[in-house]
C-alpha cells in the first residue's frame, strides 16, 4: 500500500471524528499546504506510526477522541498487512465556537 493511501485512510478517519477542527501542519509550515501533507506517517516493516497537529473544539475530551481515532484506525488496518505501532496527536490550538 502506497503512503499516499495510508495518508488518505488517517484522513478519512480523523475527518468523522467530531470534535476535530483542523488539521495543522506538524513542522508549523505553510498554512496552505495540503492537508494530505500535514500527515506524517512512518513505515516501518509492517507498522505504521502516524503523527498529526490538530485543533480541537472546546469542551472536547481529549481522551474520548484519542480512544475513538485509535479505534477506527486498527478497525480500517485490520484487514492489511499493517499494524498500527504509534499515533500520536498534538492539540495545538482550541476552538472556541
Amino acid at each position: 500500500m502506497e503512503l499516499t493511501k495510508i495518508k488518505q485512510i488517517f484522513f478519512e478517519v480523523i475527518s468523522t471524528i467530531p470534535g476535530i477542527v483542523n488539521i495543522n501542519n506538524i513542522n508549523g509550515g505553510d498554512k496552505s499546504a495540503p492537508l494530505l501533507d500535514r500527515i506524517n506517517v512512518k513505515k516501518e516493516n509492517e507498522y505504521l506510526s502516524f503523527y498529526v497537529d490538530i485543533d480541537i473544539l472546546l469542551g472536547v475530551n481529549v481522551s474520548s477522541l484519542v480512544q475513538e481515532v485509535s479505534q477506527s484506525l486498527h478497525f480500517k488496518f485490520k484487514s492489511s498487512k499493517y499494524k498500527i505501532k504509534e499515533i500520536s496527536l498534538f492539540v495545538s490550538g482550541v476552538i472556541y465556537e
